[in-house]
């Protein structure tokens, strides 16, 4: 997919924007779904490691679950600039760190509708009750 119809992708899809500080990574992930639908599936999410842990040697994520597209914004300095635009305005943007999943008090884990409403996933809840 080259960059002009990813940029067409982000005029037409649901796309949330992926800052993932585990690697200090970037992407676009066009989940398929409704803005409903992706807060429904992800506060059903048992935990994000499954699909953000890399495969030994590559920096491949392993995608288990995780429905849809992602592209690595830091392909390009085309896609990369792309990315830096959308986190000021796409609908959605999710922050993801490994090392600070579950803590409720200050989640750095998240799913968040530009309105400011934050979502956490179900796994977030059950390693802290």
């Amino acid at each position: 997919m080259n960059f002009n119809q990813i940029k067409q992708r982000t005029e037409n899809e649901l796309v949330v924007v992926i800052d993932e500080e585990w690697g200090y990574r970037a992407f676009l992930w066009f989940p398929g779904m409704t803005g409903t639908e992706l807060e429904a599936w992800w506060t059903q999410l048992e935990d994000v490691e499954t699909f953000w842990r890399t495969e030994p040697g590559t920096r491949t994520r392993l995608r288990r679950g995780w429905p849809g597209d992602f592209i690595d914004a830091e392909e390009s300095d085309e896609l990369y600039a792309l990315w830096s635009a959308l986190l000021k305005v796409s609908p959605y943007w999710s922050h993801i760190d490994m090392n600070y999943q579950t803590d409720l008090k200050n989640p750095d884990t998240f799913l968040k509708r530009r309105d400011g409403t934050v979502f956490l996933h179900r796994g977030a809840f059950i390693r802290n009750p």
